[in-house]
């Protein structure tokens, strides 16, 4: 009795549990694995894409303000290096307003351009953003123009621009590749154009490029141009330029800019996707599918590049028969990684430490720091990291932010002593509490910027009748600011100094003087140009052009210099 009794019991537990089973199975709680109903995913942020995000509205400030603050643009144009016009400068509501009044007709030609802009450090973002508004005020003549400009740091002249071009027609939208040699554009390829009637003068617009091969332009988040064919022979790293210019001399007319953001690619990737993961798509608040990729390799690829950034969106990982593995709502940049992790329903932990914290210096006040995320989140989302520094050399530490409440990677300390070595330790935070310490990095900033050192070297070589060429040296010190230009003086006869080239707008050590008279001694100096100033003059140098080769004509010789008898030449 009591085996019967034994295998009874047995059997009815054992049915209990397939019952159990298909019931649960019934309703996907269990999908395949007995141990799958134990198994729960979190979807991580761990790598931030976002390079520099400026909204550019946020604030009202003065032109002596804007000038003042150059933590991250910094300004300049032919509106002061050549054309001397009152250029302006402002923030408020709208944005960022630069204003053009043209450069003087009777001085500089009907039809010359005068700029200003506010320009980005280097980066090698691929992806960049603004809103540009052109000008509401009439261009009766010539033209008024706003341009979004990706500009190559290589040392020639090669761009792309998303401009708003006003004229006497209304205002026209376009995007532009021109290029040339060291020191202006000779070609401009015109890529894309909208010449429809009664455009709008504010147009949101976005440029993706790797600088060589590939391009693509959304205008209002709609793709109206791409191309992976091209030869932009643009290499990065890149400058971005906030840029008006202005060939119609009549009045100040502002250009409007705002919404500044720059990424590392126009993608996302979903990492380390369990199994029997099959599709990832990113759905807006609305449940409104906005990317969708298969799965390879346990990394799926979501093209985001025409949505605006910050995305709040969902993103939701399935299986093969579509139901739902993993869901979080993130906030999405282009260029942004999150990591698909599993735990087996154990209590999270304070996250593993941040890595590779790095330090830059990038000016006499400011130290760039960027790290990578905790392999490890302890199973619960990192929502922001602990920054402390040290002036110590990591013996004594402060606390610079206590939580910068975002996933992002990186950061900028602002406000530092010039010449001063500044240490950094970074703390991940979940909701369970912080990591240990990454790494410590350490820089130094930089000198307080000062105009240039002066050129050096500098020598003058005539190569024909009408030609001189100089080459110098670039100066020991620029001033803690890198050189933009050269100004380039002439004097002839022993006379006084006159500006041959105001800015060349080049860090080339190089130039030629050309159209000048046979036979005829010239002196130069040169000298350099930074966001500070300007140097105290190079060396001079000089060089007397070749005597034209004499024409044969009866009774004598005639040569640029005149007519000179038989034997006397």
């Amino acid at each position: 009795m009591i085996e019967i009794k034994y295998n009874y019991i047995f059997g009815k537990k054992f049915l209990s549990l397939v019952f159990a089973t298909i019931f649960l199975m019934s309703f996907g709680i269990i999908s395949g694995d007995m141990n799958a109903f134990a198994i729960s995913y979190s979807i991580d942020k761990t790598k931030s894409g976002l390079v520099a995000s400026d909204p550019l509205d946020n604030e009202t400030k003065t032109k002596q303000q804007v000038l003042s603050d150059t933590k991250y643009w910094t300004y300049y144009g032919t509106a002061v290096s050549e054309k001397n016009t009152a250029y302006d400068i402002y923030k408020d509501a709208q944005g960022m307003h630069i204003g053009e009044p043209g450069p003087n007709p009777a001085v500089y030609g009907d039809g010359s351009y005068s700029g200003y802009y506010a320009v980005s450090p280097d980066t090698r973002a691929v992806l960049v953003h603004a809103v540009l508004t052109a000008t509401s005020q009439p261009v009766l003549k010539n033209d008024f123009q706003n341009q979004l400009e990706i500009m190559t740091t290589s040392g020639q002249v090669n761009y792309l621009d998303c401009a708003a071009i006003t004229n006497s027609d209304g205002t026209y939208w376009t995007l532009v590749h021109g290029y040339g040699d060291n020191v202006e554009a000779s070609t401009f390829d015109t890529l894309w154009v909208d010449t429809s009637p009664n455009q709008p003068l504010t147009r949101d617009c976005t440029v993706i490029t790797n600088g060589d091969n590939y391009l693509k332009l959304y205008m209002d988040n709609v793709l109206v141009y791409s191309s992976n064919t091209l030869s932009l022979n643009m290499p990065a790293p890149f400058d971005y330029y906030l840029q008006t210019m202005n060939s119609y001399y009549n009045q100040m007319r502002y250009g409007v800019f705002k919404d500044y953001y720059a990424t590392t690619d126009e993608n996302i990737q979903v990492t380390n996707n369990p199994s029997n993961a099959a599709t990832v798509t990113l759905a807006d608040s609305s449940g409104n599918s906005l990317a969708s990729s298969s799965i390879a390799s346990g990394v799926a690829t979501l093209d985001v590049g025409k949505y605006h950034f910050p995305i709040a969106g969902t993103i939701n990982v399935y299986d093969s028969s579509g139901g739902i593995i993993a869901s979080s709502p993130a906030s999405i940049y282009g260029g942004d990684t999150f990591s698909v992790d599993s735990s087996s329903g154990g209590g999270a932990t304070v996250p593993q430490a941040p890595t590779s914290l790095s330090a830059n210096a990038i000016s006499s006040s400011q130290i760039n720091l960027s790290w990578n995320a905790p392999s490890d989140n302890g199973g619960s989302a990192i929502t922001g990291y602990e920054i402390q520094r040290s002036q110590d050399g990591g013996t004594t530490w402060s606390t610079i932010s206590q939580n910068t409440g975002s996933t992002s990677t990186v950061y900028s300390d602002t406000g530092l002593n010039s010449s001063t070595a500044y240490t950094y330790q970074v703390f991940a935070i979940n909701a369970v509490g912080t990591s240990s310490a990454s790494n410590s990095a350490s820089a130094t900033t930089s000198a307080q910027m000062s105009a240039p050192q002066p050129p050096t070297g500098l020598v003058a070589s005539a190569v024909s009748s009408t030609k001189i060429n100089l080459n110098w040296n670039a100066p020991g010190n620029d001033g803690g600011s890198a050189i933009i230009g050269y100004e380039i003086e002439r004097s002839t006869l022993g006379g006084s100094w006159s500006v041959l080239v105001p800015n060349t707008n080049s860090q080339s050590a190089t130039y030629s003087d050309t159209g000048l008279l046979p036979l005829m001694a010239y002196t130069y100096r040169v000298s350099a140009i930074n966001s500070v100033g300007t140097s105290s003059p190079s060396n001079t140098a000089s060089a007397t052009t070749h005597l034209i080769g004499p024409i044969p004509i009866p009774g004598g010789l005639v040569t640029s210099l005149g007519i000179l008898a038989p034997g006397h030449f």
